[in-house]
Protein backbone atom coordinates (compact mmCIF):
# COMPACT_ATOMS: atom_id res chain seq x y z
CA UNK A 1 0.00 0.00 0.00
CA UNK A 2 1.44 3.39 -1.01
CA UNK A 3 2.44 5.78 1.68
CA UNK A 4 0.94 9.27 1.59
CA UNK A 5 2.43 12.72 1.29
CA UNK A 6 -0.14 15.11 2.72
CA UNK A 7 0.59 18.31 0.81
CA UNK A 8 -0.81 21.19 2.86
CA UNK A 9 -1.15 23.81 0.15
CA UNK A 10 -1.72 26.88 2.29
CA UNK A 11 -3.80 29.68 0.82
CA UNK A 12 -2.56 32.82 2.59
CA UNK A 13 -4.76 33.95 5.49
CA UNK A 14 -6.62 30.64 5.66
CA UNK A 15 -5.48 29.37 9.08
CA UNK A 16 -2.19 28.25 7.55
CA UNK A 17 -0.05 29.50 10.44
CA UNK A 18 -2.48 28.05 12.97
CA UNK A 19 -2.31 24.59 11.41
CA UNK A 20 1.46 24.73 10.95
CA UNK A 21 2.03 25.73 14.59
CA UNK A 22 -0.16 22.88 15.79
CA UNK A 23 1.73 20.43 13.59
CA UNK A 24 5.10 21.66 14.87
CA UNK A 25 3.98 21.59 18.50
CA UNK A 26 2.61 18.07 18.11
CA UNK A 27 5.26 16.55 15.85
CA UNK A 28 5.91 13.86 18.46
CA UNK A 29 2.19 12.99 18.55
CA UNK A 30 2.13 12.70 14.78
CA UNK A 31 5.26 10.53 14.79
CA UNK A 32 3.62 8.18 17.27
CA UNK A 33 0.82 7.73 14.74
CA UNK A 34 3.11 7.14 11.76
CA UNK A 35 3.16 10.64 10.25
CA UNK A 36 6.28 12.80 9.99
CA UNK A 37 6.28 16.59 10.19
CA UNK A 38 9.90 17.71 10.13
CA UNK A 39 12.03 20.70 9.14
CA UNK A 40 15.38 20.39 7.47
CA UNK A 41 18.24 21.75 9.57
CA UNK A 42 19.23 24.17 6.78
CA UNK A 43 15.73 25.64 6.41
CA UNK A 44 16.28 29.36 7.00
CA UNK A 45 12.62 30.42 6.74
CA UNK A 46 10.49 31.48 9.69
CA UNK A 47 6.77 30.92 10.03
CA UNK A 48 6.55 29.34 6.58
CA UNK A 49 5.84 25.71 7.44
CA UNK A 50 8.35 22.99 6.65
CA UNK A 51 8.24 23.03 2.84
CA UNK A 52 8.79 26.63 1.77
CA UNK A 53 12.29 25.95 0.46
CA UNK A 54 11.13 22.80 -1.31
CA UNK A 55 8.24 24.75 -2.83
CA UNK A 56 10.65 27.38 -4.12
CA UNK A 57 12.81 24.69 -5.73
CA UNK A 58 9.74 23.18 -7.38
CA UNK A 59 8.49 26.50 -8.71
CA UNK A 60 11.89 27.22 -10.24
CA UNK A 61 12.23 23.69 -11.62
CA UNK A 62 15.39 23.07 -9.57
CA UNK A 63 15.09 19.32 -9.60
CA UNK A 64 18.47 18.46 -8.09
CA UNK A 65 17.87 20.71 -5.07
CA UNK A 66 14.30 19.44 -4.69
CA UNK A 67 15.50 15.83 -4.84
CA UNK A 68 17.98 16.42 -2.00
CA UNK A 69 15.21 17.76 0.21
CA UNK A 70 12.93 14.88 -0.72
CA UNK A 71 15.67 12.47 0.35
CA UNK A 72 15.39 14.05 3.79
CA UNK A 73 11.60 14.29 4.05
CA UNK A 74 10.88 10.81 2.66
CA UNK A 75 13.58 8.86 4.46
CA UNK A 76 11.24 7.34 7.06
CA UNK A 77 8.73 4.51 6.92
CA UNK A 78 5.46 6.36 7.40
CA UNK A 79 3.38 9.13 5.85
CA UNK A 80 4.70 12.68 5.52
CA UNK A 81 3.28 16.19 5.84
CA UNK A 82 4.70 18.97 3.66
CA UNK A 83 3.22 22.39 4.36
CA UNK A 84 3.79 25.84 2.88
CA UNK A 85 1.90 28.70 1.26
CA UNK A 86 4.55 28.61 -1.46
CA UNK A 87 3.11 25.32 -2.67
CA UNK A 88 -0.20 26.91 -3.74
CA UNK A 89 1.40 28.15 -6.96
CA UNK A 90 2.83 24.76 -7.94
CA UNK A 91 -0.35 23.60 -9.67
CA UNK A 92 0.16 26.37 -12.25
CA UNK A 93 3.58 25.01 -13.22
CA UNK A 94 3.68 22.33 -15.90
CA UNK A 95 6.98 21.02 -14.61
CA UNK A 96 5.28 20.12 -11.30
CA UNK A 97 4.56 16.79 -12.95
CA UNK A 98 8.22 15.94 -12.25
CA UNK A 99 7.47 16.08 -8.51
CA UNK A 100 4.37 13.92 -8.88
CA UNK A 101 6.34 11.30 -10.79
CA UNK A 102 9.31 11.50 -8.43
CA UNK A 103 7.29 10.77 -5.28
CA UNK A 104 5.37 8.02 -7.07
CA UNK A 105 8.67 6.30 -7.88
CA UNK A 106 9.42 6.36 -4.16
CA UNK A 107 6.16 4.63 -3.30
CA UNK A 108 4.09 7.67 -2.28
CA UNK A 109 0.81 9.12 -3.45
CA UNK A 110 -0.07 12.77 -3.00
CA UNK A 111 -3.00 14.04 -0.94
CA UNK A 112 -3.57 17.80 -1.35
CA UNK A 113 -5.27 19.75 1.47
CA UNK A 114 -6.48 23.30 0.79
CA UNK A 115 -8.29 25.66 3.17
CA UNK A 116 -10.45 28.40 1.64
CA UNK A 117 -12.33 31.49 2.79
CA UNK A 118 -15.18 33.21 0.98
CA UNK A 119 -13.73 35.44 -1.73
CA UNK A 120 -14.83 38.81 -0.33
CA UNK A 121 -13.47 37.99 3.11
CA UNK A 122 -10.25 36.47 1.79
CA UNK A 123 -9.31 39.36 -0.50
CA UNK A 124 -9.46 41.83 2.40
CA UNK A 125 -7.15 39.65 4.48
CA UNK A 126 -4.88 39.25 1.47
CA UNK A 127 -4.71 43.04 1.10
CA UNK A 128 -3.82 43.50 4.77
CA UNK A 129 -1.06 40.94 4.37
CA UNK A 130 0.31 42.75 1.33
CA UNK A 131 0.41 46.06 3.19
CA UNK A 132 1.99 44.82 6.40
CA UNK A 133 4.46 42.33 4.90
CA UNK A 134 8.04 42.99 3.86
CA UNK A 135 7.57 43.65 0.16
CA UNK A 136 7.29 46.56 -2.26
CA UNK A 137 3.50 46.40 -2.64
CA UNK A 138 1.82 49.82 -2.38
CA UNK A 139 -1.16 49.35 -4.72
CA UNK A 140 -4.79 49.89 -3.80
CA UNK A 141 -7.29 47.21 -2.85
CA UNK A 142 -8.83 47.63 -6.31
CA UNK A 143 -5.41 46.95 -7.82
CA UNK A 144 -5.09 43.73 -5.84
CA UNK A 145 -8.60 42.55 -6.71
CA UNK A 146 -7.89 43.15 -10.39
CA UNK A 147 -4.65 41.20 -10.13
CA UNK A 148 -6.28 38.27 -8.33
CA UNK A 149 -9.12 38.15 -10.84
CA UNK A 150 -6.67 38.19 -13.73
CA UNK A 151 -4.65 35.33 -12.23
CA UNK A 152 -7.88 33.43 -11.38
CA UNK A 153 -6.81 33.12 -7.75
CA UNK A 154 -10.39 33.71 -6.61
CA UNK A 155 -11.80 31.09 -8.99
CA UNK A 156 -11.52 28.33 -6.42
CA UNK A 157 -13.03 25.65 -8.61
CA UNK A 158 -10.43 26.35 -11.29
CA UNK A 159 -7.63 26.24 -8.71
CA UNK A 160 -8.82 22.90 -7.34
CA UNK A 161 -9.22 21.48 -10.85
CA UNK A 162 -5.58 22.34 -11.47
CA UNK A 163 -4.59 20.27 -8.46
CA UNK A 164 -6.91 17.46 -9.47
CA UNK A 165 -5.25 17.09 -12.87
CA UNK A 166 -1.97 16.30 -11.10
CA UNK A 167 -3.16 14.12 -8.20
CA UNK A 168 -6.73 13.06 -9.06
CA UNK A 169 -9.92 14.57 -7.71
CA UNK A 170 -10.20 11.88 -5.05
CA UNK A 171 -6.88 13.07 -3.61
CA UNK A 172 -7.92 16.73 -3.17
CA UNK A 173 -9.46 17.77 0.16
CA UNK A 174 -11.09 21.20 0.38
CA UNK A 175 -11.74 22.75 3.81
CA UNK A 176 -14.01 25.83 3.72
CA UNK A 177 -13.57 28.23 6.64
CA UNK A 178 -16.52 30.26 7.88
CA UNK A 179 -17.08 32.66 10.72
CA UNK A 180 -18.40 31.13 13.90
CA UNK A 181 -16.39 27.93 13.62
CA UNK A 182 -14.61 26.68 16.73
CA UNK A 183 -11.05 28.09 16.95
CA UNK A 184 -9.79 24.51 17.05
CA UNK A 185 -11.72 23.52 13.92
CA UNK A 186 -8.91 24.08 11.37
CA UNK A 187 -6.47 21.88 13.32
CA UNK A 188 -9.07 19.23 14.19
CA UNK A 189 -10.17 18.98 10.56
CA UNK A 190 -6.56 18.57 9.48
CA UNK A 191 -6.09 15.59 11.80
CA UNK A 192 -9.36 14.10 10.53
CA UNK A 193 -8.01 14.28 6.98
CA UNK A 194 -4.81 12.59 8.14
CA UNK A 195 -6.95 9.88 9.75
CA UNK A 196 -4.97 10.49 12.92
CA UNK A 197 -6.68 11.08 16.27
CA UNK A 198 -6.28 14.73 17.28
CA UNK A 199 -4.06 15.50 20.26
CA UNK A 200 -5.83 16.43 23.51
CA UNK A 201 -7.28 19.94 23.47
CA UNK A 202 -4.81 21.09 26.12
CA UNK A 203 -2.02 20.43 23.61
CA UNK A 204 -3.62 22.67 20.98
CA UNK A 205 -3.36 26.39 21.65
CA UNK A 206 -6.30 28.59 20.73
CA UNK A 207 -4.11 31.71 20.68
CA UNK A 208 -4.73 33.67 17.44
CA UNK A 209 -1.87 33.43 14.97
CA UNK A 210 -0.75 36.02 12.43
CA UNK A 211 -3.57 38.37 13.40
CA UNK A 212 -4.43 41.03 10.83
CA UNK A 213 -4.48 44.70 11.88
CA UNK A 214 -7.89 46.41 12.22
CA UNK A 215 -9.49 47.29 8.91
CA UNK A 216 -9.57 50.99 9.83
CA UNK A 217 -5.76 51.20 9.85
CA UNK A 218 -4.91 49.47 6.59
CA UNK A 219 -5.39 52.23 4.02
CA UNK A 220 -3.45 54.70 6.16
CA UNK A 221 -0.73 52.06 6.64
CA UNK A 222 -0.52 51.69 2.86
CA UNK A 223 0.13 55.42 2.54
CA UNK A 224 2.78 55.20 5.25
CA UNK A 225 4.48 52.39 3.37
CA UNK A 226 4.27 54.17 0.03
CA UNK A 227 5.78 57.32 1.51
CA UNK A 228 8.58 55.33 3.14
CA UNK A 229 9.50 53.63 -0.12
CA UNK A 230 9.41 56.93 -2.01
CA UNK A 231 11.84 58.33 0.55
CA UNK A 232 14.25 55.60 -0.46
CA UNK A 233 13.81 53.17 2.43
CA UNK A 234 14.19 49.49 1.61
CA UNK A 235 11.39 46.98 2.12
CA UNK A 236 12.58 46.03 5.60
CA UNK A 237 12.74 49.60 6.86
CA UNK A 238 9.41 50.49 5.24
CA UNK A 239 7.77 47.49 6.88
CA UNK A 240 9.21 48.50 10.23
CA UNK A 241 7.68 51.96 9.77
CA UNK A 242 4.28 50.40 8.98
CA UNK A 243 4.52 48.22 12.08
CA UNK A 244 5.33 51.23 14.26
CA UNK A 245 2.47 53.20 12.73
CA UNK A 246 -0.01 50.44 13.54
CA UNK A 247 1.30 50.02 17.08
CA UNK A 248 1.18 53.77 17.71
CA UNK A 249 -2.37 54.08 16.41
CA UNK A 250 -3.50 51.19 18.58
CA UNK A 251 -1.75 52.63 21.63
CA UNK A 252 -3.27 56.08 21.05
CA UNK A 253 -6.74 54.59 20.57
CA UNK A 254 -7.39 56.38 17.28
CA UNK A 255 -8.44 53.36 15.23
CA UNK A 256 -11.48 53.99 12.97
CA UNK A 257 -14.33 51.61 13.64
CA UNK A 258 -14.56 50.32 10.06
CA UNK A 259 -15.20 46.56 9.90
CA UNK A 260 -14.82 45.95 6.16
CA UNK A 261 -12.70 47.54 3.47
CA UNK A 262 -15.19 46.70 0.72
CA UNK A 263 -18.66 48.18 0.71
CA UNK A 264 -21.66 45.85 0.59
CA UNK A 265 -22.34 46.42 -3.12
CA UNK A 266 -18.77 45.57 -4.10
CA UNK A 267 -18.74 42.46 -1.92
CA UNK A 268 -22.04 41.34 -3.43
CA UNK A 269 -20.70 41.95 -6.95
CA UNK A 270 -17.53 39.98 -6.22
CA UNK A 271 -19.48 37.01 -4.88
CA UNK A 272 -21.81 37.11 -7.86
CA UNK A 273 -18.80 36.82 -10.15
CA UNK A 274 -17.77 33.57 -8.43
CA UNK A 275 -21.19 32.12 -7.67
CA UNK A 276 -20.92 29.55 -10.47
CA UNK A 277 -17.35 28.64 -9.50
CA UNK A 278 -18.38 28.05 -5.89
CA UNK A 279 -21.32 25.92 -7.00
CA UNK A 280 -18.99 23.76 -9.09
CA UNK A 281 -16.58 23.55 -6.17
CA UNK A 282 -19.40 22.25 -3.98
CA UNK A 283 -20.54 19.73 -6.56
CA UNK A 284 -17.13 18.30 -7.45
CA UNK A 285 -15.17 18.54 -4.20
CA UNK A 286 -17.66 18.87 -1.31
CA UNK A 287 -20.39 16.33 -2.08
CA UNK A 288 -22.76 19.14 -2.99
CA UNK A 289 -22.43 21.06 0.28
CA UNK A 290 -22.14 24.83 -0.28
CA UNK A 291 -18.68 25.87 0.85
CA UNK A 292 -19.44 29.24 2.41
CA UNK A 293 -22.06 30.99 4.47
CA UNK A 294 -24.36 33.20 2.40
CA UNK A 295 -23.62 36.91 2.21
CA UNK A 296 -25.56 38.95 4.71
CA UNK A 297 -25.23 42.70 5.06
CA UNK A 298 -24.08 43.72 8.51
CA UNK A 299 -26.64 45.65 10.52
CA UNK A 300 -24.16 48.30 11.63
CA UNK A 301 -23.35 51.00 9.12
CA UNK A 302 -19.79 51.55 7.95
CA UNK A 303 -18.23 55.04 8.09
CA UNK A 304 -19.71 57.36 5.49
CA UNK A 305 -16.34 58.54 4.20
CA UNK A 306 -14.16 56.74 1.67
CA UNK A 307 -11.05 54.79 2.59
CA UNK A 308 -8.87 57.62 1.29
CA UNK A 309 -10.68 60.29 3.30
CA UNK A 310 -10.61 58.15 6.41
CA UNK A 311 -6.89 57.49 6.01
CA UNK A 312 -6.20 61.21 5.54
CA UNK A 313 -8.09 62.07 8.73
CA UNK A 314 -6.23 59.41 10.69
CA UNK A 315 -2.81 60.51 9.44
CA UNK A 316 -3.65 64.15 10.17
CA UNK A 317 -4.67 63.20 13.71
CA UNK A 318 -1.40 61.40 14.27
CA UNK A 319 0.63 64.20 12.67
CA UNK A 320 -1.01 66.73 14.98
CA UNK A 321 0.02 64.51 17.86
CA UNK A 322 3.67 65.00 16.86
CA UNK A 323 4.37 61.27 17.07
CA UNK A 324 7.93 60.21 16.43
CA UNK A 325 9.76 56.94 15.96
CA UNK A 326 10.90 55.11 19.09
CA UNK A 327 14.65 54.85 19.61
CA UNK A 328 14.49 51.07 19.73
CA UNK A 329 17.89 49.46 19.38
CA UNK A 330 16.63 47.07 16.73
CA UNK A 331 15.07 49.74 14.54
CA UNK A 332 16.60 49.98 11.06
CA UNK A 333 18.95 52.97 10.99
CA UNK A 334 17.04 54.72 8.23
CA UNK A 335 13.85 54.73 10.27
CA UNK A 336 15.10 56.72 13.27
CA UNK A 337 13.61 60.04 12.25
CA UNK A 338 10.34 61.95 12.67
CA UNK A 339 7.61 59.64 11.43
CA UNK A 340 4.59 61.65 10.44
CA UNK A 341 5.83 65.05 9.26
CA UNK A 342 5.37 64.11 5.59
CA UNK A 343 2.40 61.76 5.97
CA UNK A 344 -0.31 64.28 5.06
CA UNK A 345 -0.83 66.72 2.24
CA UNK A 346 0.17 65.67 -1.24
CA UNK A 347 0.70 62.02 -0.19
CA UNK A 348 -3.01 61.44 0.27
CA UNK A 349 -3.88 61.09 -3.37
CA UNK A 350 -5.11 58.32 -5.54
CA UNK A 351 -2.54 56.89 -7.90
Amino acid sequence: MARIIHLHVGMPKCATTTVQDVLAENADWLAEHGVAYERHADDWTEGEGNAAVLGSHLLHNQQAKARRLLNFFLRGDGDVILSSEVLIACARARHFQWFVDEVAKRGFRLHVIVYLRRQDIWIESDFKQHVKSQNLWTGTLDDLIESRIERRTLDYHWVMRNWARFVGRENVSVVPLNRGQDPLYPARRFFELLEVPPPPDERVSTEPRNVSPPAGLIEAARFVKRAALREGLDAEAATFRVTQFIEDALRKGVVPTRRYLLDADTRRELLSRYERSNARLAREFLDGTPPFDPFEEEAEAEPGMSLTEEAADLLATLANGALRDPDAADAPQQVRRPLWHRMTGSMIRRK
